[in-house]
């Protein structure tokens, strides 16, 4: 028998590793004989750059950058062959922020454009980057900013790149972006589309700190954008999936530089080269801190049940909150319900007891 365990991390209680760790020792505490592959994963947020730096053997180039919050901070990206591997959440991740900072109303992902021309200043031709976990809201203005890009009032006043001012652009000035030959592919952990019911505002933006008002500014400010993007670029990104996933940078990067959108599991299992090892797998482990509603919009757990097809998917969660569950299309959902930040024995057990119960 052949198991893969292919996990996110339980954010706020276990790395991916820990994960992978956890489920092999409840795994061989039922079977020892079994050949077990572990590789921790990440979906586009936090630990895609390291899963692509070891992967793909680049060296870590460290850089200055602005946070959500206009901060100067010191980031990193990965380089080699001409080909950059950039993580969104390394200059304007929510992680960045203290619980009292966070609202999207007021962030903006000027960081991550800054990312992307400091790779683009050192010869990359090629940006592999993941856009998981983002603080912010602002449909990408702040990115095409660091880029040379001017987002104008009805006045021509230049705008600050936050969410707030999505509302206020009324017309884009791409005559000094900086670069208009560069190959871009965007993991997105999400395939929200940019507005509506279930459009970046409706589901993220409360988790980021937008009270209600605020937040009906913000879903009209992108409703705006994609107006004034049809308008001045003729690019329409209204009905493009994944145009909502952090905070609308999909929807940004596609309009603005011309990146591919895509699914983050298929483009990190594709960078990992795992398409051989499902070809042998007997049964897959993966799992992730919790599970519900958002994880049917293209989350890790969800991207590697459809990779699976009809290899059998056991899922790990620390608390499940859907309904419904079966619509995952899992074998087993299994909830550790429990949010103590020592998870690592309680999944080891409920690994060794859901195992036993399949074989």
């Amino acid at each position: 028998m052949q198991i893969l365990i292919l996990p996110d991390k339980f954010k706020g209680f276990l790395t991916a590793q820990q994960v992978c760790t956890a489920i092999e020792k409840g795994i061989r505490t039922i079977k020892q004989n079994v050949k077990i592959t572990a590789i921790p994963l990440a979906d586009g947020g936090e630990g895609t750059l390291d899963l692509f730096i070891q992967n793909n053997n680049a060296k870590t180039i460290k850089t200055t950058v602005h946070d959500p919050l206009f901060r100067p901070i010191n980031s990193k990206f990965g380089y080699i062959n001409e080909t950059a591997y950039i993580e969104m959440a390394q200059a304007s991740g929510l992680q960045l922020l203290q619980p009292t900072e966070r609202n999207c109303y007021f962030t903006t992902s000027i960081g991550t454009g800054e990312l992307i021309k400091s790779a683009i200043d050192i010869g990359a031709k090629k940006i592999i980057m993941g856009i998981g976990g983002s603080a912010t809201n602002d449909g990408g203005i702040g990115m095409a900013t660091a880029l040379g890009y001017k987002f104008l009032d009805k006045n021509g006043n230049k705008l600050q790149p936050i969410g707030k001012n999505l509302i206020n652009i009324h017309h884009i000035d791409n005559t000094n972006y900086v670069s208009k030959n560069i190959t871009i592919q965007v993991a997105c952990d999400v395939n929200n589309p940019l507005y509506g019911a279930t459009g970046a505002v409706q589901v993220y933006a409360a988790q980021k700190g937008a009270n209600l008002q605020e937040r009906h500014t913000l879903e009209a400010g992108l409703i705006n954008l994609a107006k004034i993007i049809k308008q001045d670029l003729q690019i329409n990104v209204n009905n493009l999936k994944f145009a909502g996933a952090a905070g609308g940078l999909g929807a940004g990067i596609f309009a603005f530089l011309n990146a591919s959108l895509e699914q983050g599991t298929e483009l990190i299992f594709n960078n990992l080269n795992l398409a051989d090892k499902l070809q042998t797998t007997d049964l897959i482990f993966t799992g992730e801190g919790k599970i519900d509603e958002q994880t049917l919009h293209g989350k890790l757990v969800k991207g590697i049940i459809d990779i699976a097809k009809n290899i059998p998917v056991i899922c790990m969660c620390g608390i499940l909150d859907l309904k419904n569950p079966e619509r995952l299309g899992a074998k087993h959902i299994v909830s550790l319900d429990s949010n103590i930040p020592d998870q690592m024995e309680l999944l080891q057990i409920a690994t060794a007891k859901i195992f036993q119960e399949y074989l």
